[in-house]
């Protein structure tokens, strides 16, 4: 599924986002990435949910500064990553 039809099914949708909301989710990505990686050698469990809310936090940086943002409803995770992939392209 392409960036285009993401968004004509509503799971994308255009999002006028400031250079503050892009450095905010940046910066809870670093901080979750980091907590991730103190708390790996105690819990992996908790340092894989921190490392996924630090890729979470990351790809939504990116979708802003591209100017969109998921849509309502259930699957907004998987479309942040997609969108990610789609974006980034294969390299990443």
């Amino acid at each position: 599924m392409s960036c285009d039809e993401l968004f004509s099914k509503g799971l994308i949708k255009r999002f006028d986002g400031s250079p503050a909301q892009v450095k905010k989710r940046i910066e809870l990505a670093r901080r979750d990435i980091n907590a991730a990686r103190a708390m790996i050698a105690n819990d992996r469990d908790w340092a894989f949910s921190m490392a996924y809310n630090a890729i979470l936090q990351a790809t939504r940086a990116l979708m802003f500064a591209k100017g969109f943002r998921p849509g309502s409803g259930e699957g907004q995770h998987k479309v942040t990553v997609r969108f990610a992939e789609l974006t980034l392209g294969k390299t990443f």
